[in-house]
This record gives structure tokens, sequence and C-alpha cells, in this order.
């Protein structure tokens, strides 16, 4: 028996790890940069240079895939708005860092990307790297662009909007688009690659977050990933977050929110396998001390998952099994739970294949 769940559980890595290495391969033809460590002059020489751009006093356009394969890049944006039309891609023992930025907008085709598979000899995952953008305004990824950290572990994304368009909103993620960070190893048998999931941070320090992003932090092969929301007006979870874990514990999921919480689709902290724990998972609504004074006093939370779950799940092994999740909702108003199909919430604990007697 164990032989055969050790089997499954080999066989099931292997399935996670392929499916996301193939999924995005690298793109060809892409314009090769180097960074130097003067991110004012990095803006000019890696992302404005022809044939990117073109870049003027108010924006910086990427409009042309470019690659750099040899350090972390730093861009100084001095007030600019940030148009990422193309690719964007560096190893993932890099990082991708762009701040002293105006608005930020990913088009269709825009992606960033900082994976572990990339530029590595074949069959090696390295660690995912940092994407981080800091915005003086707002930030917005529309239905097709993406971020991706994938690794082993995997990265972080970090997004950070100061700002509010007219609607009181500083961070939205469009239905379609995709934030990911996925742990995953070549070496299957070998737990102690730490191929952990990622972690996503959003703050918008003035404005609400819209989230119909794929979040996407999960491992096949170790400890769920980490997402972490704060906002200053209210946070709407519109699509699938998943952080579970493979054959460790399940992920961390926190979100605040000075004002409202709206939840509507499935959040995954459970372990899949290999007898780990759930994981944990904490709403907070109505936190005024978030918010601005032109927020809403206090604030409640509407889990409506008539179309959705709350999972967080242990798993077993053929020797042990893992305790059930935390799911914490705390709000300074109403709390409504709007339950399609009777069974929305889970954090059972494992049942063992042998019992001790």
């Amino acid at each position: 028996m164990g032989d055969t769940m050790a089997g499954a559980r080999r066989a099931w890595a292997v399935a996670v790890f392929l499916g996301w290495l193939l999924v995005d391969l690298p793109v060809a033809h892409a314009v090769v940069r180097t960074c130097g460590l003067d991110a004012v002059a990095n803006t000019a020489s890696v992302l404005c240079a022809a044939p990117s751009g073109p870049c003027t006093a108010t924006t910086v356009t990427v409009s042309s895939d470019l690659e750099v394969t040899d350090a972390g890049c730093a861009f100084d944006l001095g007030g600019r708005a940030l148009q990422v039309q193309r690719l964007f891609q560096m190893t993932g023992l890099g990082s991708i860092t762009v701040f002293n930025a105006g608005d930020i907008a990913f088009t269709a085709t825009g992606s960033l990307r900082s994976r572990g598979d990339f530029a590595v000899p074949t069959g090696v995952v390295d660690q995912g790297g940092l994407i981080s953008l800091v915005s003086t305004g707002t930030i917005t990824l529309v239905n097709g662009a993406s971020i991706d950290v994938s690794g082993n572990p995997a990265g972080s994304i970090v997004l950070s909007a100061a700002g509010a368009d007219a609607s009181g909103v500083g961070i939205t993620l469009q239905l379609g688009s995709v934030l990911q960070g996925i742990g995953g190893s070549a070496f299957i048998d070998a737990q102690d690659r730490f191929a952990d999931g990622g972690s996503v941070e959003l703050t918008a320090t003035t404005g609400a977050i819209f989230d119909g992003a794929t979040i996407d932090v999960h491992t096949g092969q170790s400890q769920g990933g980490e997402l972490d929301i704060s906002a200053a007006r209210a946070v709407t979870i519109a699509n699938v977050v998943d952080a579970s874990g493979g054959t460790d514990d399940g992920g961390l999921v926190d979100i605040s929110a000075g004002d409202s919480v709206v939840v509507s689709r499935t959040i995954d902290i459970s372990s899949h396998f290999g007898g780990g724990s759930g994981g944990s998972l904490s709403v907070s609504a109505g936190l005024d001390e978030l918010g601005v004074p032109t927020g809403v006093p206090g604030g409640g939370v509407t889990l409506d998952l008539t179309n959705g779950a709350l999972l967080a799940d242990a798993s077993d092994s053929d020797s042990s099994s893992g305790d059930g999740g935390d799911i914490e909702i705390d709000a300074n108003g109403p709390v409504q739970f709007i339950n399609g199909t009777g069974t929305a919430v889970h954090a059972d604990g494992g049942t063992s294949f042998y019992g001790s007697g």
C-alpha cells in the first residue's frame, strides 16, 4: 500500500510540474537587454530603446518582447505612466522592480515573467523571482494580461497603488487576467527542494481592489502559497484563488478592507496530498484605520458561494493525516452568507488510511 501511495504521489507531482512548465515556454525573437545599477538609465536603455517604446514625457511603453538574463532590473519611471503591451521576462534569480510610476496598465498582450524555468538547462527549475510594481496612481490588468513568478520555490508578486480611479478603485484585475506563482521542482521525490507556492501582495492605500484575476500560488509538491490583500476601501474576489499545498500544508490567505469584502468564487487553501494540514483564511472588513476620509465607516462581509467554496481541508497519507485548516471572518458590520449548494465551506481533517488501533 505504501509503495502504491508513494507512486501515486510521484505521478501526481509530475503531472502538476509538467503542467505549469509546459504551458508558457519562453518566447523566441525577443530583444535581449542588460540592466545596470542606475534605475533611471535602465528605463531608457531597457524599456524605451527601439524597437520598444515610444516613451514620452508622460508615458513609458513596453511595445516589444524583451529578455534580461543577467541580473535583476530596477526602473525609476520619474512619475510617468507605464503601458505594458508585450512580454518582458527574466530569470527567476532576478527581479523586475518598477517604482516612482504613475498609472500602470497591461494590455491583453502584456506580460511580466520571472520564472525559474527560463534560461536554465533543460529540466532544471530555479526559484521564481520578484516582480514589484509601485504606482502613485492605479494598476490595471485586462483580460489576457499576466504576471508569472513560478519556480522552485515560486517567487513573489507585489502590486501597490496609492491612487484611485473615478469609481474609487486602486487596483483592477479584470476577469481573464492571471497572477501566477506555482511551485514546482524537477526533483519530484525531494520535498527538501522546498518547491513551495509563491506569494502575491496587493495593496491599495486609498482605493478599492477588484480581483477578477485567476490567482494561482499552489504547489503539487510542498506547501501552498500566500495571498495578502489590503485595501482602504472595498475588496472584491470575483475569481478563483488557489493557494493549496501538495504533499505539505495548505497556504495562507489574508484579506483586509477599510470598507466591505465580497467573495463570490472559490478560495482553496487545502492540502491535497501527503498528510498535510489545511491552511489559514482570514477575512476582515470595516477596518476604518485602513481607510480614507471619503471611505464608508465600518463595513461587512458578503460570502456569495453560489458558484464557489471556501476550502481548507487536510489530506491523508499512508501513515498520517493532517488537521483541518482555519477560516476566520470578522467584520464591524454584518456578515452575509449565501450558500447555493449547502456544502460550500470545508475545513475537514484528514482520515488516515491506517488507524492506531
